[in-house]
C-alpha cells in the first residue's frame, strides 16, 4: 500500500474538506464528484465511510496488510463506478462491494495458500475461530441476503450508528418509514440468524460486528493514503500505477466482475421476455391458424365465419389451461393441509417425550442419596449487606455490602465514596486476618489496611489499623472510641438493626458528640454546612468545597473557664487555641488565631468572628431552609480583579485523571462564589470570542450547592462527572466538558448564551436526581 506524508493530507483535509462534506448527504457529495471532479467530496465519502468499510474487511480477512487492501479496492471502485452507484444508497452499496472484495480476496489467498502448502513439510497451525467469529461471519453472509431496502437501514443506522432522523435524510424517505423498515429489516435478520442456529432478539447488529475486530478504528494514514490514491485514479481513470500492483489488480477484478453481473442480468431479463413474448405469439398464431381451429374438440367447419371461430378456439384453450392451474392448486392445498397435520402430529409425539423425560428426570432425582453440605468459609458467609451498630464510632449506621473480594461502602447519608475497597481474609491465622486495599476510583491505589476481624454468627467485628500502619497484635481489652467496629448482619435491605438504647453522656467529651450547625452569620467558620463531632475529632463539611476537613479536639473541662484545642490532621498542623461552653444542645466557642495565645474568657462584646455559636442538629427534624442570598445567575465586569488569582491549569504532557481532577475541583467550588474569581478566565478563550462575550458583562447561571458527594473523570478525560447535594435538598448531577487550549484545561460549554436573557451554562448538563 503506497503511503505519502500524512501531514499534507491532513492539512489539505482542514483547510478544503470541512466545509464541503458538513451538512451535505451521501448522494449530494457523489453528484458533486460526479459532476465537477471535486476532491474534497470524494474524501468526505472516504471519511464518513471509512469505519465501516474497514470493519467489513477486518471481519472476513485476518491478514491485517491483506485487509488495508481490500479496504483501499473498495473506494476505488467507487470512483471508477461513480456515475452508476445509486444516490440514495451509497453506504449500503459499498458495504456490498467491500464485502465481495474481501471474499474475492480472501478466496485469492485461500488458493494462493494451498500451493503454498505442497512445499512445506509441516502446515503452520491455526487458530480455531472463536463463536464470536463464526457469529460475525454469519451476520455478514444474512445481512448481505438481505433486500437492498433492508439491509440500508441496518448499514445505516446499526454499522455507521446514525440516527434514524439521519438515516432517513439520506435515504431521502419519511422517519417514520426509516423506523418500520428498521425494524421488519432487524426482526427479520434474527429471524434468519436463528435458523443458523445463533439466538438473536432483532436488536441492533453493531455489538455483535464489532465484538472481537482486528481494529475498532481505521488507521489514519491508510485513510489518507486512499484519499489520495482516489483523487489521482479520478484524474486518470486507471488504477495501475497509482496504487500496489495487488490493490490494482483486485480493483480492476471488481469491475470486470460487475460488468460481468450487470450484462447477466440484462440477458437473464430478455430471455424471460423474449420466451413470455414468443410463447404469446405462437399461441395466438396457433389460435388464429384455420387448421388449429379445426383441431379443437368440437370445431365446426369452416364457413363464413371465421373470426368468430377462432375467438371460440382461443378461450377454450385458454379456460384449459386455467383448469389445469385449478387443479394444481388444488393439489398444493392439499399438500399444505397433510404438512400441517403432520407437524402438529410431530409437537404431540414431542410433548409426550417430554413429559416421560421429566418422569424419569424425577425418578432419578429422587434415587440420589442427599450430598452433606460443606461448611461455608469465612469468605462465603461474610456476603451479604452489614450495618456498624457502636456507639462509640462516628461511623455507626453504614451499611457495607461484602462480596467475596470486595467491600461496597455506603455513608449513611446516602453520599457515595470516591474509593474502591477490596478485601483479602487469613482465617488460618489467630487471631484471624483480613487486610482491606483502597484504590481511588480512576486512580492509583491509595493503600492497605490491615486488621484482625472476628465473624460469630450475624455479628462481625473488626480492628484495623490506619493506612500503611502495622496490624494489630490482638483485639483491645479496652478500645479506644471507635477503635473496633461492630457490624451486624441486615435481615432485609429496609433499615439497619436496631441497637441497644445509648446510656445517657456524662462527660463533656460524650456529650458533644453528634452533629453541630453553625448559627452566627459572623463566625469564621459561616461557609461550614455542619461540623460532625466525635470523642477526638471534628469532621468540618464545607459548604464551598464540597469536601469534608478533619481535625482533632482535646477538652480540659477542669479548667475555667474550659478549654478547647483544635488542630489539623497533617503532621505539625497549626493549633487553635480557645476556650468552650457547652449547655444543652448549644455550644459557644471562642478561639484564639492559630499560634496565639488562648483567650482568657469569653469577650463581653464579641467583635464580628471572635465567636462561633453551634447549635445541636435534631435526627429526623426539618431543618430551617437557608434564605436565597444570591441570584441564580452573576453578572461579571470585565476589569474585575479575581481575589483567589486561579488561573487555568497548564498541562505538561497528556491529559491524565490526577492533572484534571484539581482544575475540575477548582471549578466545582469557585461556580459557588460569583465574584470571588473570574469564571472568564475558567472558560474557552474561543468560546467567548465566538460569542462576543472577550470584551463586555458576561452573566453566567450560578451552581448553588451543599458539598461535592462524587466526582468522576470519563474514559476520554475531559468529561467530568459531579454529583453534588442540592440547598434545597435532593441531589444534581453536573457534567463538565474540558478542552486543552495553547498547553492549559478551559472549561468548554455546549451552547452559546440565552438569546433573552444572554445568562450562559458553563456546563454541557446540569439535572436533577431523586
Amino acid at each position: 500500500m503506497p503511503t505519502s506524508p500524512l501531514s499534507v493530507v491532513i492539512q489539505h483535509l482542514q483547510a478544503d474538506f470541512s466545509p464541503a462534506g458538513d451538512g451535505m448527504t451521501d448522494g449530494e457529495l457523489l453528484a458533486r464528484f460526479v459532476r465537477s471532479q471535486d476532491q474534497d467530496a470524494l474524501a468526505a465519502l472516504v471519511q464518513r465511510h471509512a469505519s465501516m468499510v474497514w470493519g467489513v474487511c477486518c471481519r472476513l480477512i485476518r491478514n491485517h496488510h491483506e485487509a488495508e487492501d481490500a479496504f483501499q479496492a473498495t473506494f476505488l471502485v467507487l470512483v471508477l463506478k461513480a456515475a452508476g452507484v445509486p444516490r440514495q444508497s451509497i453506504a449500503n452499496w459499498l458495504y456490498g462491494v467491500a464485502r465481495q472484495t474481501a471474499v474475492r480476496l480472501r478466496a485469492t489467498a485461500a488458493k494462493r495458500g494451498r500451493r503454498e502448502s505442497q512445499v512445506v513439510n509441516m502446515p503452520e497451525p491455526t487458530m480455531p475461530e472463536v463463536r464470536d467469529a463464526d457469529l460475525q461471519r454469519v451476520v455478514d453472509e444474512e445481512l448481505s441476503r438481505l433486500p437492498d431496502h433492508y439491509r440500508a437501514v441496518i448499514v445505516l443506522c446499526d454499522l455507521e450508528s446514525m440516527t434514524r432522523k439521519e438515516a432517513a435524510r439520506q435515504l431521502g424517505m419519511p422517519e417514520g418509514s426509516v423506523a418500520s423498515r428498521l425494524a421488519r429489516a432487524r426482526a427479520l435478520l434474527a429471524k434468519r440468524l436463528t435458523h443458523r442456529g445463533f439466538v438473536f432478539f432483532g436488536g441492533s447488529v453493531a455489538p455483535v460486528l464489532s465484538a472481537g475486530s482486528a481494529s475498532a478504528t481505521v488507521p489514519p494514514d491508510l485513510v489518507a493514503a486512499t484519499i489520495q490514491a482516489a483523487g489521482r485514479i479520478a484524474a486518470s481513470k486507471a488504477a495501475t500505477g497509482v496504487v500496489s500492483a495487488q490493490v490494482a489488480a483486485l480493483t480492476q477484478g471488481m469491475v470486470k466482475a460487475m460488468f460481468a453481473t450487470k450484462i447477466k442480468k440484462v440477458m437473464a431479463v430478455a430471455m424471460v421476455v423474449g420466451l413470455v413474448l414468443g410463447g404469446i405469439g405462437v399461441g395466438a398464431g396457433l389460435l388464429s391458424s384455420p387448421a388449429a381451429v379445426a383441431q379443437q374438440p368440437g370445431a365446426k367447419p369452416e364457413d363464413g365465419n371465421k373470426g368468430n371461430d377462432a375467438a371460440d378456439g382461443t378461450v377454450r384453450v385458454l379456460d384449459d389451461q386455467i383448469a389445469r392451474l385449478r387443479k394444481l392448486q388444488k393439489q398444493a392445498e392439499l399438500e399444505a393441509a397433510q404438512a400441517k397435520e403432520t407437524s402438529a402430529a410431530i409437537e404431540r409425539a414431542i410433548g409426550e417425550l417430554r413429559a416421560q423425560r421429566d418422569r424419569f428426570l424425577k425418578m432419578a432425582n429422587e434415587e440420589k442419596p442427599a450430598q452433606p453440605k460443606l461448611a461455608k468459609t469465612d469468605r462465603e458467609r461474610m456476603v451479604g449487606n452489614w450495618f456498624i451498630t457502636n456507639d462509640d464510632s462516628l461511623r455507626k449506621g453504614e451499611m457495607w455490602v461484602f462480596t467475596e473480594d470486595s467491600i461496597l461502602m455506603y455513608a449513611k447519608n446516602g453520599g457515595a465514596n470516591g474509593q474502591l475497597y477490596s478485601h483479602r481474609l487469613d482465617s488460618d491465622k489467630d487471631p484471624k486476618q483480613m487486610d482491606i486495599t483502597v484504590t481511588r476510583v480512576n486512580g492509583p491505589v491509595i493503600g492497605v489496611n490491615k486488621g484482625l476481624y472476628v465473624l460469630e454468627g450475624d455479628e462481625l467485628r473488626l480492628c484495623v489499623a490506619a493506612v500503611g500502619k502495622d496490624r494489630p497484635v490482638a483485639f483491645p481489652e479496652k478500645p479506644k472510641p471507635g477503635e473496633v467496629l461492630v457490624l451486624q448482619r441486615a435481615a432485609s435491605a429496609a433499615a439497619p438493626p436496631k441497637v441497644k438504647e445509648a446510656k445517657p453522656a456524662q462527660t463533656d467529651q460524650e456529650r458533644m458528640v453528634g452533629d453541630w450547625v453553625i448559627t452566627n452569620a459572623d463566625s469564621k467558620f459561616k461557609t461550614d454546612m455542619t461540623w460532625t463531632i466525635t470523642p477526638d475529632r471534628i469532621h468540618r463539611h464545607s459548604n464551598i468545597a464540597g469536601f469534608q476537613m478533619q481535625w482533632y479536639h482535646r477538652l480540659d473541662a477542669s479548667k475555667d473557664p474550659k478549654q478547647i484545642d483544635i488542630a489539623g490532621q497533617l503532621r505539625g498542623a497549626p493549633v487553635y487555641k480557645g476556650v468552650y461552653i457547652l449547655e444543652g444542645d448549644e455550644l459557644r466557642l471562642c478561639l484564639g488565631d492559630v499560634g496565639k495565645d488562648r483567650p482568657a474568657a469569653f469577650p463581653e462584646k464579641p467583635k464580628p468572628g471572635e465567636i462561633t455559636i453551634l447549635q445541636r442538629k435534631k435526627p429526623d427534624a426539618e431543618q430551617p431552609k437557608a434564605k436565597e442570598e444570591r441570584p441564580p445567575h452573576f453578572v461579571e465586569k470585565p476589569d474585575m480583579k479575581p481575589q483567589f488569582g486561579w488561573l487555568p491549569q497548564k498541562i505538561e504532557g497528556n491529559v491524565t485523571p490526577e492533572n484534571i481532577y484539581v482544575p475540575s475541583k477548582a471549578f466545582i467550588a469557585d461556580i459557588c462564589l460569583p465574584g470571588k474569581t473570574r469564571i472568564r478566565d475558567l472558560i474557552d478563550p474561543r468560546y467567548l470570542e465566538k460569542h462576543g462575550l472577550t470584551d463586555r458583562d458576561i452573566a453566567y447561571e450560578i451552581l448553588d450547592h451543599q458539598g461535592l458527594n462524587s466526582y468522576q473523570v470519563a474514559d476520554d478525560l475531559r468529561t467530568i462527572l459531579f454529583q453534588v447535594n442540592s440547598k434545597g435538598g435532593g441531589k444534581e448531577l453536573i457534567i463538565v466538558k474540558w478542552v486543552v487550549y495553547e498547553g492549559r484545561l478551559y472549561i468548554s460549554p455546549e451552547k452559546g448564551p440565552d438569546p433573552k436573557t444572554g445568562i450562559f451554562k458553563p456546563w454541557i448538563l446540569r439535572m436533577k436526581m431523586n
